[in-house]
């Protein structure tokens, strides 16, 4: 992902994921960075309630098939305790 605040390899926080479809955002209560270049970085979901990574397994099969999900369209995607825009 890409954000104008830059995360550290290792650096463990909590995620909320806005998707504009769900009346609730999915939950990720415990993710870490696993690397940093820069502005992007990847990250681990390590903690997740069943029913939220249903979901998100949900939204990446419809973005892989071409069914309309990216965070580049209005998703966002926010840490506990930072706040920052996501940019996609």
């Amino acid at each position: 992902m890409r954000s104008p605040v830059e995360f550290t390899t290792g650096e463990y926080f909590g995620v909320v994921i806005d998707v504009p479809r769900y009346i609730n955002p999915l939950d990720v209560p415990l993710a870490v960075v696993r690397w940093s270049k820069g502005q992007e970085c990847g990250m681990e979901f390590i903690q997740m309630e069943p029913e939220d990574q249903r979901r998100l397994r949900e939204l990446n099969l419809r973005d892989r098939i071409g069914q309309g999900f990216t965070t580049r369209h209005g998703d966002s995607v926010t840490p506990r305790g930072r706040a920052w825009p996501f940019v996609g």
